[in-house]
């Protein structure tokens, strides 16, 4: 860099180590997006708010079931009021929780037989005499989720 002076090449210079540090930022991390979340994650934090208000439902989120995870009635309420028998899970969609699919739902929790995601609504009903007062429907789509989950804590499906 003969006949700049030394300041210009110190300002060059310094563009060369800016322009290196943010290639090895980005190359080290392709993706600034945000993770998926995690179900178990998205259902706790979707009841506590439901639970703190006046019920209905959330909506739709689509969040990672990992594989052999499983997600139960216990570890949703931990840290709340609700009771472990107020909270069932319902799935009734044979693309994502059909026999030898990628959940296994049961009433008092859900397995994921691979890593797949699926959409995730909670419901709450608490004027309900009954059990469930809150209810997490699963589905491989959102409003089929809603749906399920609204007609089994006995919110009107509208």
């Amino acid at each position: 860099m003969k006949g700049f002076s030394t300041t210009t090449k110190l300002l060059f210079s310094s563009g060369l180590v800016i322009a290196f540090v943010a290639f090895l930022v980005i190359a080290n991390n392709p993706c600034a997006c945000s993770p998926i979340p995690e179900a178990s994650e998205v259902i706790r934090i979707e009841l506590k708010s439901i639970s703190s208000g006046i019920g209905g439902n959330s909506n739709p989120k689509n969040p990672e079931f990992k594989k052999d995870v499983i997600i139960d009635q216990d570890r949703i309420v931990r840290h709340t009021t609700i009771q472990a028998d107020e909270i069932e899970f319902f799935c009734n969609d044979n693309d994502i929780c059909g026999a030898n699919s990628a959940l296994d739902v049961k009433r008092s929790s859900v397995t994921a037989n691979i890593n797949t995601q699926a959409y995730v609504v909670v419901c709450g009903n608490k004027s309900r005499t009954v059990s469930p007062k809150y209810c997490v429907g699963i589905g491989s789509k959102g409003l089929n989720a809603r749906d399920l989950c609204r007609e089994k804590c006995g919110l009107d499906v509208t």
